[in-house]
């Protein structure tokens, strides 16, 4: 299936008149994620009413997408856009004779003056991630308290799980962004993470101060997870949550990928993860490939459908993104 005709984007072919056009750049490692990319700008970007457009410039670009939204929002967008995780650069198509700021760096600064239309316009910065960001981010960079089988707490750095079939391998920072910027708007409500793990969905959502509580079974990450979640943190199993109905805006979560982990526990999952989150709260799951459909007919059983669902083609084990909003 081409990024165009997944079923969950609504696109326009050209922008309305008089708004901004904006060409967004997906990193490398993501390319072949495209519609992930573009649903997470329209989830990043939807208080600023953006419309997604076939037709554009550098349409034919690999890895860039189009988005169009009224020009009120400039300064809105310039502030949202460094909280990405699929996309690493932003422009706005501006006229001619508006200054231009291109990052020598850009992948596109070859294009900073393009035409379209039969007329010339220059691609004008938004926001271009800084060099080996994301690297900084990854798992393998951070400390992580661990408890040992003596009792004694230890900080390990770059823990990513012990290696066994429920265990963690390290989310990537550019997933955790995503997962996040899909539950969005959460209005500043508090989300949870029930399969915290070693903390990727935790450390990004603490770097933008977004209340987060976490939850795992294993009880040797709840030093770590704590320390990530200002102690919002409690050993748990995932089919009984200590919370009330509708405790969070959202739950945001990966799900462990071991193949019998749904076993005889998938309608309990997904009563409960229904269960917490309130009218209108976002459900954000990566599961496996053989998960994903499991899930979905769980949530319809509870006739709630996805509003997005996609594969993710990533190095590494192969996995689905879905989420579900309750009615």
């Amino acid at each position: 299936m081409h990024y165009w005709q997944n079923p969950y984007i609504k696109w326009q072919k050209d922008a309305p008149e008089n708004w901004d056009v904006y060409i967004f750049q997906t990193r490398t490692s993501r390319n072949k994620a495209l519609t992930c990319a573009i649903f997470e700008a329209l989830s990043l970007f939807s208080p600023c009413q953006p419309i997604p457009i076939l037709t554009g410039p550098l349409a034919d670009k690999k890895g860039s997408y189009r988005l169009s939204i009224p020009s009120d929002f400039r300064t809105e967008v310039k502030q949202l856009a460094p909280h990405f995780g699929y996309t690493e650069a932003v422009h706005r198509l501006g006229p001619l004779d508006e200054p231009s700021e291109i990052n020598a760096d850009s992948e596109i600064a070859e294009f900073d003056r393009i035409r379209w239309r039969k007329k010339t316009y220059t691609l004008r910065p938004v926001y271009i991630e800084p060099q080996n960001f994301m690297r900084h981010r990854a798992p393998d960079k951070r400390h992580f308290r661990l408890l040992k089988p003596n009792g004694e707490v230890t900080s390990v750095l770059g823990y990513r799980g012990d290696g066994q079939e429920l265990s963690r391998r390290g989310l990537p920072a550019e997933d955790a962004r995503l997962m996040l910027n899909l539950a969005r708007p959460f209005n500043h409500g508090p989300i949870i993470d029930p399969f915290a793990g070693v903390g990727g969905i935790l450390y990004e959502a603490a770097d933008n101060k977004w209340p987060i509580f976490s939850g795992d079974i294993d009880p040797k990450l709840r030093y770590g997870l704590g320390d990530l979640c200002q102690n919002r943190h409690t050993v748990q199993d995932s089919v009984a949550l200590p919370y009330a109905d509708g405790a969070f805006t959202a739950v945001v979560s990966e799900l462990p990928f071991d193949p019998h982990f749904l076993d005889k526990r998938a309608a309990q999952l997904a009563q409960e993860l229904t269960r917490i989150v309130p009218s209108n709260g976002k459900i954000v799951l990566m599961t496996g490939a053989d998960q994903i459909e499991m899930m979905k007919k769980r949530f319809a059983d509870l006739n709630i459908s996805p509003i997005f669902a996609s594969p993710v083609n990533r190095k590494g084990t192969d996995v689905h993104i879905c989420v579900w909003q309750k009615i």
